[in-house]
């Protein structure tokens, strides 16, 4: 995760399609004592990976947002929401967008994760489908406050040049 000044977004293409998938919760395993409630903080970071074709538009994007609460041993709760964006004039769909999050068991991070999967058919028409996998977008909260990421991405019979890039920060995610 980048310390400082938050990466820019790019604007959303028009024309484009949002999905936003739902927050999933997980509570506190223990009451938490008056003077640990105290100490407590939240913080919220996210990744967005985004492909793009070879004039730098947004073909597609998958974000992971976190949002935490630890007091500086253990983080006591998370929850994870995805966001994912596509390209409709240009012939891009959405096949599948998926999330998931779970505290670890002892307290030592909240992970959140989203997987998604977009295809195009019209691309490189005649040849084959174009798809893009996000085969993980992930992003842990840790005890401290601080969080860490990672990213496994790949584009498939592209005819045309893809590449993609990496956007996050801390605080909240407005598509």
């Amino acid at each position: 995760m980048e310390e400082g000044a938050p990466t820019a977004l790019p604007v959303t293409p028009e024309g484009s399609s949002v999905l936003t998938f739902g927050d999933r919760s997980e509570s506190v395993d223990a009451v938490v004592g008056e003077q640990q409630l105290a100490l407590a903080s939240s913080r919220a970071a996210w990744q967005k990976v985004e492909w793009k074709d070879a004039l730098g538009i947004s073909v597609n994007s998958d974000t992971t947002k976190i949002e935490w609460t630890y007091n500086g041993t253990d983080v006591t709760s998370g929850q994870v929401s995805g966001f994912v964006t596509w390209y409709t004039k240009t012939g891009w769909s959405n096949v599948y967008a998926y999330h998931e999050g779970n505290r670890q068991s002892g307290g030592d991070f909240y992970r959140g994760n989203t997987w998604s999967k977009f295809k195009n058919s019209f691309f490189c028409y005649p040849w084959p489908t174009v798809y893009t996998y996000y085969y993980n977008n992930t992003m842990w909260g840790h005890p401290d406050g601080h969080a860490t990421r990672s990213q496994s991405s790949d584009s498939v019979d592209e005819c045309l040049e893809l590449h993609f890039d990496v956007y996050s920060a801390y605080g909240q995610y407005n598509p």
